[in-house]
């Protein structure tokens, strides 16, 4: 990001030039269209642009935040103005990257910024970068969106969120992505300090899958056994039989290989692998599950959001752990059933105790079900 630095060196920043041009033929080669309720949102992200006023969109994970966003990309760099989507996690970015740079025209310039990232930074119109790379800017963009504001390591730094408030021009907008707002964000809608887009319908109208709590009241002395509960070998031996994709959560790096163990010798046919985010092949890894080679990914909550595959699974083994909080475990059910062919699907919470953050997600996700219901377009 910025290298090493000392007291004795000095940071120099640059007026923003901001010579693009304003567009005027096609900008996204989109051909999808909206609900009715994904463009009630989009209305309501223009009128905030217009007003130049912040904006929160808080929608369940699978509503199709993305896609809410294209009409103000389309807006904003029709106007010739300078527009950067941010994300705490370098994976989200990089799947907004291969998500969008197909659909731009070729007169729009994009760059994504990461730690790992092979592209040199360039000027260019369009910035796709991480929460960390912000730093590297000052009063830059227009408009400036945050996807999963709510992630570590962006919600828990106030270096990040300084830097993300020093790139904005002084008169641009600020757009926040989330599926699970903290109680700051909630706190500034509720005064009237942040204008706000609610969705809890999924794109397709299928609802948030409903975990499946197993208690197994030994857990860590059955894993330490290499072993695992009836009910759980009964779904890795179903998800083999039709083949249908799955991810394992564990709490700790530790716990990866032994993990990834136990699943060989329960479908020894499967092929799969572990990751976690100092991994050097995880992105290799990720795009192994996506095209078929591996079935299974034994991951800590690195892929918790952000990533879609189609058809997955989900596992999360030490449900009950201080390292799933509650948003966390709404996100990874959200993992499941996000495709319009298959909006549903398996979430199984493995713990050694109902807790009280357990019995509070599954009643978070009904609530959010019930809400879907009433506003399903």
């Amino acid at each position: 990001m910025l290298g090493r630095l000392t007291s004795r060196d000095t940071l120099y920043t640059i007026s923003e030039p901001n010579n693009f041009s304003a567009l005027n033929g096609p900008i996204l080669k989109w051909q999808g269209q909206l609900t009715r309720l994904q463009r009630k949102c989009a209305y309501e992200l223009i009128a905030s642009y217009q007003h130049k006023q912040n904006h929160l969109l808080w929608a369940v994970t699978g509503a199709g935040k993305t896609e809410i966003l294209y009409p103000l990309i389309i807006e904003a760099l029709k106007n010739g103005e300078r527009i950067c989507l941010a994300a705490p996690r370098l994976d989200v970015c990089t799947e907004l990257y291969l998500r969008l740079h197909p659909l731009l025209a070729d007169e729009v310039s994009l760059v994504l910024l990461h730690g790992e990232s092979q592209q040199l930074y360039a000027y260019t119109q369009f910035v796709i970068c991480t929460t960390h790379q912000l730093l590297n800017f000052k009063e830059a963009f227009d408009v400036l969106v945050i996807d999963e504001v709510d992630a570590f390591p962006y919600q828990q730094s106030l270096e990040l969120q300084n830097g993300a408030q020093a790139a904005v021009k002084k008169q641009g907008m600020k757009v926040y992505l989330t599926a699970t707002p903290n109680r700051r964000l909630e706190k500034q809608i509720k005064h009237g300090k942040l204008q706000a887009s609610l969705l809890f319908s999924r794109y397709h109208g299928g609802k948030l899958p409903e975990p499946k709590i197993i208690l197994v009241r030994q857990l860590a002395q059955q894993i330490s056994h290499q072993q695992l509960s009836l009910k759980l070998k009964k779904y890795l031996k179903k998800w083999q039989k039709q083949q249908q994709p799955f991810l394992v959560f564990v709490p700790q790096i530790e716990k990866l290989l032994i993990i990834e163990e136990i699943i060989q010798k329960v479908i020894p046919k499967a092929q799969g692998a572990t990751v976690h985010a100092s991994d050097p092949k995880r992105s290799d890894k990720v795009q192994q599950l996506r095209q078929g080679k591996y079935q299974y990914l034994v991951t800590t909550t690195i892929l918790e959001r952000g990533v879609t595959f189609k058809g997955v699974q989900v596992v999360v083994l030490f449900a009950e752990h201080e390292q799933f909080q509650v948003p966390a475990l709404i996100q990874i059910a959200g993992r499941v059933g996000r495709d319009a062919k298959q909006n549903t699907g398996d979430v199984i919470f493995v713990a050694s105790t109902y807790t009280r953050k357990l019995k509070k997600a599954v009643k978070m996700i009904r609530r959010i079900n019930d809400k879907a219901g009433d506003n399903h377009d």
